[in-house]
């Protein structure tokens, strides 16, 4: 306790000092905000050593751009073609566009009649599918008709999409867009939302529980204050060490608010109560550091702990972002030490209120679950939790980021309702002899496209082959691909001459050619069905081929997602049993408090089975959350028992139980009603981390309230003499 006046004195002269450093790091922090830029690329999910982002990096290499945009125009059912060729030649004058492709080439509408048939039946047969769809809904009088759309490579994405929606909104065209680029474009509008709303909601939201539970509004704000420098000055520090900010990096501030602002009310609340009974405030602040100081330091270790076995996951987003929440947690944990001291010491006394305990009522009803109640229920949460691990799959996609309801969303899946097929993939192979006109790629791209078709849901495709063979039945009525060179090379100059930007379609630099085919969904069992296909056609034909694109790279840390998920729950459980052991000196102790926790994985994991939630970067996030926060409870109630049992009580485990039921339950409450903000989200992944986050919240403080007690013999202890609210 000395000690603690000693820091406690400090605080008190050296206050203005801190909080005047404070205020710096403040102002840094938000100049270094101001100028973060907005990571949109979906390369941050990859394994840093990813062969599929490799190949990425090398058909970008020999093709200029790895994506290209899908455009879905409405536009009249007369002379849709015709129309559908002015407006890709309009658009490829826009200055951000490289080139845009429509349905037919340029000059289609100078042919006569007749050569406008061959064309269409050329460009059909290329694709595998028409070049109009129509509309439902609107009759005859509108149809559907793609354009495929390359930027300009020194355009930034999000400008890019900016000035094609501009104009498109300026002709009243109906569309609707796809491709990885709309995605990532998207990606930086959305990741705005989420840093200008999410943070500043959940503090309102925060702000609400906290008053209910404190009852006084000052010192509602004052336990907020650290958790809300935390955010601040990691969001400044991540500007300004990494300058930009992920999908993933930007949940950084809201777990720190909403985790951080729980050790400020621990602390804020203790001073209230103590004030309460006429403690001055210095005095206040030395009992409230002495009972609850070192659980605090304790519980911001844990949760470190659980970010930080994050980074057995392969993904550099999940690795930055645990970095990112873990050092916020620091930042915070020091402010509640610091600051939040300083600000109570230097102030006059609050004027108690009369607490709302939120959870009261629920807490009564701990005590008559301890002994067989709280056995029998947790095998029940584990007979049904098993049984659902065991239909775990992992499956997580781009689409599968957003939000159903979102612009983005709903034009995706207009497109793939309309077409059969979402967003375009690679396939990428060397040609022998640096030969665009090779008998063998032919042959093998000629079968892929066979197989792929055959396939239910076919799978259509683009090659210079498949419209070299198109061409051929077409102009010379002959099937298939030319077998003559002489021919082959006679078509490819008249389609040159038709349509210039053919040859950089498909072939490319370094010897590399390359389809395009459009699959149904980017579910992992379609992305391996069309590997399966493409490895097959390259070892029969001795071709090298490979799959590439953005989707082969999420289902490569699809494949992995399982076994490092499993690691970073065992270096977790490990890392906080451990930090636990060590802080209580107590084996059986340190052991015990991880049990709650490890039922609480155990029903989370089983939830994700029994409704189909695939295992995946939030899923992964989540098992590091729940050890690393959910043993707080256990810690509150671990560490008030082994207290209680040191002053001689001789019901330490009910008395225990008596004194943190309420405040647990309140926190518990607290911090899943915190995490709700997430719903305003237009990524899914958040929105589907929210869920989560009440499940294992509501649990895991359920069970360090049922189990432990139990375990620690309440059932045994002789009842109390007066009932503790």
């Amino acid at each position: 306790m000395m000690r603690i006046d000693r820091f406690t004195e400090t605080m008190q002269r050296r206050g203005r000092v801190f909080l005047v450093i404070t205020g710096l790091l403040v102002i840094t922090a938000l100049v270094g905000i101001g100028q973060v830029r907005i990571d949109s690329d979906f390369s941050v999910f990859m394994p840093p050593d990813s062969p599929n982002m490799k190949g990425i990096q090398r058909l970008e290499e020999a093709f200029g751009s790895a994506d290209e945009l899908i455009l879905m125009v409405s536009l009249s059912s007369e002379a849709p073609l015709t129309t559908a060729e002015y407006l890709a030649a309009d658009l490829e004058r826009l200055p951000e566009v490289e080139s845009a492709l429509g349905p037919v080439p340029r000059g289609f509408s100078e042919e006569p009649a007749v050569m406008q048939g061959r064309i269409i039946s050329l460009m059909e047969t290329a694709s595998g599918r028409p070049l109009t769809y129509p509309r439902a809904d609107l009759e005859s009088s509108q149809v559907w008709t793609l354009l495929r759309i390359v930027p300009n490579s020194e355009t930034a994405i999000t400008d890019f999409v900016r000035v094609l929606e501009g104009e498109l909104a300026d002709r009243e065209l109906e569309y609707a867009i796809s491709g990885e680029l709309y995605l990532q474009a998207k990606i930086f509008d959305y990741i705005w939302q989420v840093l200008l709303i999410l943070p500043p909601a959940a503090v309102i939201l925060l702000l609400g529980v906290f008053r209910f539970r404190i009852g006084s509004f000052r010192a509602t704000i004052l336990s907020m204050i650290p958790a809300v420098l935390g955010g601040v000055l990691t969001l400044g520090l991540l500007s300004w060490l990494w300058g930009t900010i992920s999908v993933m990096t930007v949940l950084a501030p809201i777990f720190i608010i909403v985790l951080g602002s729980a050790d400020g009310l621990h602390i804020t609340s203790h001073v209230m109560d103590l004030l309460g009974e006429g403690k001055t405030n210095r005095d206040a602040i030395n009992r409230t550091l002495g009972a609850v100081g070192v659980p605090v330091i304790l519980t911001t270790v844990t949760t470190m702990a659980g970010f930080l076995s994050l980074m057995v996951i392969d993904s550099a987003a999940v690795r930055q972002m645990a970095v990112a929440a873990a050092t916020g947690m620091v930042i915070a944990g020091l402010a509640t030490w610091i600051v939040l001291p300083i600000l109570l010491l230097h102030q006059k006394p609050l004027k108690k209120r009369s607490p709302r305990r939120a959870g009261r009522g629920l807490s009564g009803v701990f005590p008559r679950l301890t002994g067989i109640p709280a056995v029998v229920l947790t095998l029940v949460i584990l007979g049904i939790a098993v049984p659902g691990t065991l239909r775990l799959h992992s499956d997580f996609s781009m689409l599968d980021m957003y939000k159903p309801g979102t612009d983005l969303r709903r034009g995706i899946e207009l497109i793939s309702d309309v077409t059969g097929s979402t967003m375009p993939v690679s396939v990428l192979f060397e040609l022998p002899g640096d030969n665009p006109l090779d008998q063998t790629a032919a042959a093998a791209l000629l079968d892929l496209h066979e197989r792929l078709e055959s396939q239910n849901p076919p799978v259509p495709g683009l090659s210079l082959y498949r419209v070299l063979s198109g061409a051929s039945q077409v102009f010379m009525g002959t099937e298939g691909y030319p077998q003559q060179a002489f021919a082959a090379e006679m078509l490819y100059s008249r389609l040159k001459d038709m349509n210039p930007g053919l040859e950089g379609q498909f072939i490319g630099t370094e010897g590399l050619g390359r389809g395009i085919f459009f699959l149904p969904n980017l579910d992992d069992a379609t992305l391996a069905r069309f590997i399966g296909v493409t490895t097959e056609v390259a070892e029969d034909h001795g071709l090298r081929m490979s799959t590439v694109g953005t989707a082969f790279a999420m289902k490569e840390l699809n494949d992995k997602i399982i076994p490092q998920q499993l690691s970073s729950l065992a270096l977790a459980a490990v890392l906080v049993g451990l930090l636990t052991i060590l802080t209580q000196r107590s084996l059986k102790l340190g052991l015990v408090s991880v049990l709650p926790i490890l039922v609480t994985l155990a029903a989370l994991f089983g939830f994700l089975g029994w409704t189909g939630t695939a295992l995946s970067v939030v899923t992964s996030i989540m098992t590091g959350l729940t050890l690393g926060v959910g043993i707080d409870y256990a810690i509150h109630y671990i560490s008030m028992y082994r207290y209680l049992k040191k002053s001689g009580s001789n019901r330490p485990a009910g008395e225990a139980l008596d004194y943190v039921a309420t405040p647990v339950l309140a926190n518990a409450l607290g911090l899943a009603v915190g995490f709700s903000v997430m719903i305003l989200s237009p990524f899914q992944i958040h929105v589907t981390l929210s869920q989560l986050m009440w499940l294992t919240m509501v649990l895991s403080a359920f069970l360090s309230l049922s189990l432990l007690p139990t375990l620690l013999g309440a059932r045994k202890e002789p009842p109390a003499d007066q009932p503790l609210g």
